[in-house]
């Protein structure tokens, strides 16, 4: 039988010794080694009910008789950042075997303490007040209960405060008066004498504050020694409150942020750290107060050249323009067309088209192509070398095409396809302006390299059946391009323009062959051709024409009730369905649900399980965010929706 170590007896030897200082009525149990964690406890109250709160436990024992041996271990800093993340609180208790007593304190304490930690290892330290003494079951419970509330965010202003200091120097008086000073924000902070009662701490040392909301949230700065020395009580009192709003800015709490921002008057100083902007930008941009927040960090940013400010700042209005309600995207036009009067006044021509390209975005979000158009327009005249980039050409090429623009847009697209086609998705895109352009096999091919090249990662529906109509009007003795004259092709394809005694089917038919893509002539081309019987013609005549119109919600509706009912569809209904619910959203499920319980499509309940089950949820597609850098060249940033 082998020997055990010393270190395998004192480390049960801890376990014995802990589960004896517990209260009698709280459960020890060991816990998995997957945890990495060696006990977990369970708190009941005096009457044996559960109190519902658990806490784990870490032991290091040693048998040192040193005291600094006693108050002090080395822990992985990997190791630390697991017991952290854990959703349980882990206590951290050192076992000194030849005093037979434990130090104790939270994992995540430490680990704040040590956050601008970044060795391999961090050193755990503990004083005499962390020995474990009669009042320390009461302590942990009220520190988990206290941990509760904060993670459920039950809490309001003001907050109470506790301030402890480990400044050798520094003597009662100044920790007096500072928190004389943080007493002033009475509506903000409670100033505490009872650190248990407290929910936010405020520690000082040397070099580095830090304000911490019960472990779970915190902010540390760090501070001149002069700061320290003369005692800047009024600066010191700032950074806490600053600090306060990185807390909430952490926890969503724009409401407390707002008033934490207005109440301690933190502008000006936040205007000294401009680094903090980065972490407080998002929040500053979510609030109702938009104009005004967008003119601070506006002189923030005339004041610093911090690139990930600014990359912060355009990533934030870049999601926002998209769900920005008028007054909201009026505060964000401001601002850019700022930014863009002040690199008027720099003079550097790519930071001016920099800005007119970001203004191009803009108004590309929210719809506007025409303005769009002219600050796209501007911004390649002032900086010829977007032309040679591939992104700028098919967003250009995109704005040409939405714009209705379809020969410049295939010049566009087809330049950003010389430019870089190794992403299938230019084919695509490339396919569409050729068709709307009349020029109907080229289209096709583009789709089927698309189709054959594009991975999983892609949406192909929409192509699938742009494929499968052209492929099928071309079969079929279709142009395969001509110069559409769609006025004249509309005007055929309307019925009320029909004269006594012409056949309103010959007329649409004429209309398509003045315009293979008259969404009216195909509606009502397809009307006839179900009347008639010819149910797979009128299923490519519907199907034509929500290709067209691609939130013409009835030419859906059509196409997939047919598709159900003749099996040469039945390989294209799935693409039906998803393209249409992608343009039309609940409102196309809603009617065809509808049209279902109300016609003689059986059994009508599967039937609608089974449209519901073939719709995906559409894949992501990345965004790119471009800045200039202070090297002139441009830094990408890959965003995803």
């Amino acid at each position: 039988m082998g020997s055990r170590t010393r270190n395998h007896i004192i480390e049960d030897e801890s376990r014995t010794q802990f589960k004896l200082i517990l209260p009698s009525e709280w459960v020890l149990r060991d816990k998995s080694n997957d945890y990495g964690i060696d006990c977990e406890v369970e708190i009941f109250d005096k009457g044996g009910n559960p109190t519902g709160n658990v806490f784990w436990v870490q032991l290091k024992a040693t048998d040192s008789k040193i005291k600094q041996t006693q108050q002090s271990f080395r822990l992985k800093t990997s190791k630390l950042k697991q017991l952290i993340s854990y959703p349980i609180p882990v206590l951290l208790a050192r076992y000194a075997s030849a005093e037979n007593f434990f130090y104790v304190n939270w994992a995540n304490k430490i680990g704040l303490l040590n956050s601008n930690h970044f060795n391999n290892t961090v050193n755990v330290e503990f004083q005499d007040y962390d020995i474990w003494g009669k009042n320390t079951p009461f302590l942990i419970k009220n520190y988990i209960d206290n941990v509760n509330e904060v993670r459920k965010g039950n809490f309001r202003l003001p907050i109470k405060c506790f301030t402890e200091s480990s400044v050798v120097d520094l003597n009662i008086s100044s920790v007096i008066t500072l928190r004389s000073f943080l007493s002033k924000y009475n509506s903000l902070l409670n100033i505490s004498r009872n650190k248990n009662e407290a929910l936010l701490f405020v520690y000082l040392s040397n070099n580095r504050l830090l304000i911490s909301l019960m472990d779970q949230y915190g902010a540390s700065f760090e501070i001149d020694e002069k700061d320290t020395q003369n005692f800047n009580a009024e600066k010191i009192s700032k950074l806490v409150l600053i600090g306060l709003l990185i807390i909430f800015a952490q926890q969503r709490k724009h409401d407390l942020f707002k008033i934490v921002l207005e109440e301690g008057d933190l502008k000006d100083s936040i205007k000294e750290l401009p680094e903090i902007l980065n972490d407080l930008a998002p929040h500053l941009l979510s609030g109702d107060d938009l104009q005004n927040n967008l003119s601070f960090i506006f002189e923030c940013l005339d004041e610093s050249e911090d690139m990930d400010l600014e990359i912060v700042i355009n990533l934030q209005l870049l999601f926002l323009r998209e769900s920005a309600n008028a007054t909201k995207r009026e505060a964000i036009l401001f601002f850019l067309e700022r930014k863009l009067q002040r690199s008027e006044k720099i003079g550097s021509n790519k930071f001016i088209a920099t800005h007119l390209y970001n203004l191009g975005q803009f108004h590309r979000g929210i719809g506007d192509l025409s303005k769009a158009l002219y600050y796209y327009n501007q911004a390649r005249k002032k900086y010829e070398f977007y032309l040679k980039m591939d992104y700028f050409l098919k967003e250009l090429g995109g704005l040409l095409f939405d714009s209705k623009k379809y020969k410049m847009s295939c010049f566009f697209y087809r330049k950003a396809w010389e430019k870089d086609n190794s992403n299938p998705l230019i084919h695509a895109a490339y396919g569409d302006a050729l068709l709307f352009n009349g020029m109907y096999l080229a289209a096709k091919e583009k789709y089927d390299y698309f189709l054959l090249n594009a991975n999983d990662d892609f949406d192909k529906h929409e192509w699938h059946l742009k494929f499968a109509c052209i492929s099928t009007l071309l079969e079929n003795h279709y142009p395969i391009e001509q110069k559409r004259k769609e006025l004249e092709a509309l005007e055929l394809a309307s019925p009320e323009n029909l004269k006594p005694g012409e056949l309103f089917c010959e007329k649409i038919e004429k209309a398509i062959k003045l315009d293979m893509l008259c969404s009216l002539a195909w509606y009502n081309a397809g009307q006839d051709d179900v009347e008639n019987g010819k149910l797979l013609n009128g299923f490519i005549a519907f199907l034509m024409c929500g290709l067209i119109n691609r939130w013409d919600i009835h030419s859906w509706l059509n196409a997939t009730i047919i598709g159900f009912q003749i099996e040469e569809a039945s390989k294209l209904v799935y693409h039906v369905i998803n393209t249409a619910y992608f343009y039309c959203g609940e409102e196309y499920l809603e009617k065809l649900t509808q049209h279902i319980n109300e016609s003689s499509l059986t059994p009508m309940p599967k039937l609608i399980e089974l449209i519901d089950s073939l719709i995906e949820n559409p894949k992501q597609r990345t965004k790119e965010l471009r800045i200039v850098g202070d090297d002139g060249d441009f830094k990408v940033v890959i965003l995803e929706d």
